[in-house]
């Protein structure tokens, strides 16, 4: 059974129905409940978005209702509450079934799976509870999603920016995390989460919604850079869970490793201009020392050495201009970023020009 198309393909977000949506989360959603009135709009919207994009099935005769396409809509909300776009673009459905049911990937009965194809499945009264009691650490939902979402960063699916830049350097501070658990010296996550570094991951998400509180005391240093790589703070409920750099600087003073204050790469149009200007640079690269060996002017190599260095002024400009911050410019790991795109091109031209002038 699938979700009526009155509620999918011909969805309309008329007033009822964000009242609808909202009056839900108002008594199911103690993370909607925190949050103020803009926030409540923006989550509200959010969740009528990722309605109309979601197929829900149901399996087993259960009968499909409304709340369940409310309930998964809002469970998905928050989880990409912090990203620009709210949208899991590998996830294409969820199938939900009246209990337990067997996989015969795994062969054996479970209350959840992600699939690589984009497919979550679920067991609908092991999903609700999950909202019924938000401090068990035990929220269904939210770690199947979760999955989804790290699978995310190993396709070629769009992600958020933010999120699929930074998962990497995440995961080697979460690997620390990982085996002090596996080896029974860190006892804060249940054991479940020791089973693989996937499960890990999951069963993080389900304490830092649930007990943002225990989870930063216990464990500073994985909580804050988690609120880094998902965009939000659970427990800043006066900003709507926000994130920002004052928040990064001062969580700074707790942490082991340092959270980055100003991303490598800002947005996606940062993005862009730096695949765009890397391009440009290779080109003017290329076909001034082909140009210069065809016509013998090999102080032509000169000029080269003043175009890069205006296009990366100009790359640096533009990022400063973002910020309005000098730190954001001299800030250790963009520097290495930086160099890392321009140095190899600048050797290979003074090598060249080493030997040619030699």
């Amino acid at each position: 059974m699938a979700k009526p198309d009155t509620i999918d393909d011909n969805y309309d977000a008329t007033d009822s129905d964000f009242y609808t949506f909202k009056q839900f989360y108002e008594n199911q959603f103690p993370y909607f409940q925190k949050l103020d009135a803009v926030g409540k709009v923006k989550f509200v919207e959010r969740s009528i978005e990722l309605s109309r994009s979601i197929e829900i099935q149901t399996r087993e005769e259960l009968e499909y209702t409304q709340e369940m396409d409310i309930f998964i809509s809002g469970c998905l909300a928050q989880l990409t509450y912090g990203f620009k776009n709210p949208h899991i673009e590998m996830l294409k459905g969820v199938v939900v079934y009246p209990d337990i049911f067997y996989s015969r990937l795994i062969e054996n009965w479970v209350k959840g799976l992600a699939m690589g194809n984009g497919v979550v499945f679920i067991s609908w009264p092991h999903f609700v509870p999950g909202y019924e009691d938000s401090r068990d650490t035990y929220n269904l939902g939210l770690h199947e999603f979760a999955h989804m979402l790290r699978m995310q960063t190993f396709s070629d699916e769009n992600l958020d920016t933010k999120f699929s830049n930074y998962f990497d350097e995440y995961n080697e501070i979460a690997m620390m995390s990982f085996i002090s658990h596996r080896n029974g010296s860190d006892n804060f996550f249940r054991s479940y989460g020791s089973t693989n570094e996937a499960e890990f991951f999951s069963v993080c998400i389900e304490n830092f919604f649930e007990i943002p509180d225990l989870f930063e005391a216990e464990l500073p240093t994985l909580y804050y850079h988690l609120c880094y790589l998902l965009n939000q703070n659970p427990l800043n409920v006066n900003e709507n869970y926000s994130f920002n750099r004052e928040d990064i600087h001062n969580a700074n003073k707790e942490v082991k490793a340092p959270i980055p204050e100003f991303e490598h790469i800002f947005s996606n149009q940062e993005k862009l201009f730096w695949d765009f200007g890397t391009v440009i640079i290779n080109f003017i690269f290329f076909a001034g020392v082909l140009i210069a060996f065809s016509l013998k002017q090999y102080i032509f190599l000169i000029d080269i050495f003043g175009i890069l260095f205006v296009i990366a002024a100009i790359l640096l400009a533009v990022r400063y201009w973002y910020y309005n911050s000098l730190a954001c410019i001299t800030n250790t790991n963009y520097l290495v970023h930086f160099f890392k795109r321009l140095l190899p091109l600048l050797g290979i031209l003074s090598c060249v020009l080493n030997l040619i002038l030699a």
